[in-house]
């Protein structure tokens, strides 16, 4: 399994953060109309992959943007709040994703927040408050 889909797989299946955005996880945009709020969308802004002059290590940084969108504000930062606990809790080394597919999750680290709005995308006037969340995942990918 990549990290991509195991991120997509825990992040709509955790109890606490299903509570908040009940399955609402959407990579990069949510769909056009989307009516139900809070969501999450999940976009990969950086990748490394550890190296030395032997080869590769097994060791990658991926970062991803993980973007809280409500009409309420009180309810992003709620969902925020939410999200923030649940990707710092992760044990070093955890196995991360659908049970049969995991992979080694080494951390979780948030390295950034910024809240922002953006319209719901249709032709209301009508906003969501944004809050960007950027996590470095160090997980252990495989080699060969």
């Amino acid at each position: 399994m990549s990290l991509h889909n195991a991120l997509m797989y825990e992040l709509k299946n955790d109890s606490d953060l299903s509570a908040h955005v009940g399955g609402r996880v959407y990579p990069i945009r949510p769909p056009r109309g989307v009516q139900k709020y809070p969501l999450l969308t999940v976009t990969l802004s950086d990748t490394e992959h550890e190296t030395t002059m032997s080869g590769m290590t097994g060791l990658a940084n991926h970062t991803y943007e993980i973007t809280v969108m409500s009409p309420l504000h009180s309810q992003t930062e709620d969902t925020a709040e939410a999200l923030r606990q649940f990707m710092g809790f992760k044990r070093p080394d955890a196995e991360f994703g659908e049970p049969g597919s995991e992979v080694s999750l080494v951390s979780s680290i948030l390295q950034d927040t910024r809240d922002g709005q953006d319209s719901l995308g249709d032709a209301s006037d009508d906003i969501v408050y944004t809050r960007e969340m950027d996590f470095d995942l160090w997980w252990r990918e495989p080699t060969s």
